[in-house]
């Protein structure tokens, strides 16, 4: 295990297995197609966030990658990358479905790196 510095970022508490999949997920078809349809849309040079308000307390979101982002594999890690930077940064919002699509340039980003670019658009989606 690596030494903690001031660059660290801090850990979050590990959730039950399970709980923040369910409860953050949006699979309904009807849902995500409200948030295509009727949504907004913010973009920045490694993503694209649909969104939708609610009104409820709760967040959902789902990714949509694509293939031209790779094979499999680094589809499925990009898609693990942005799970985790959304669960971080999941305190900033309430009431909203969001739909991320990553693009190209997000290929190599860490998690970390992936969460500082999120927040600030996170902070305009819930100003909205």
């Amino acid at each position: 295990m690596p030494p903690i510095t001031q660059d660290t970022p801090p850990r979050s508490p590990p959730s039950p297995r399970g709980v923040a999949r369910r409860f953050f997920r949006l699979v309904d078809k009807r849902a995500v197609r409200a948030v295509f349809e009727k949504g907004q849309k913010r973009v920045i040079d490694e993503v694209a966030v649909f969104y939708f308000a609610t009104g409820g307390e709760a967040i959902r979101f789902a990714i949509h990658t694509r293939k031209v982002l790779g094979g499999a594999v680094v589809r499925n890690r990009v898609r693990r990358v942005f799970k985790e930077a959304v669960r971080a940064e999941a305190g900033a919002l309430k009431g909203v479905d969001l739909i991320l699509v990553p693009r190209k340039s997000a290929v190599g980003l860490g998690m970390w790196a992936v969460s500082k670019r999120l927040a600030p658009l996170f902070l305009k989606v819930m100003k909205r």
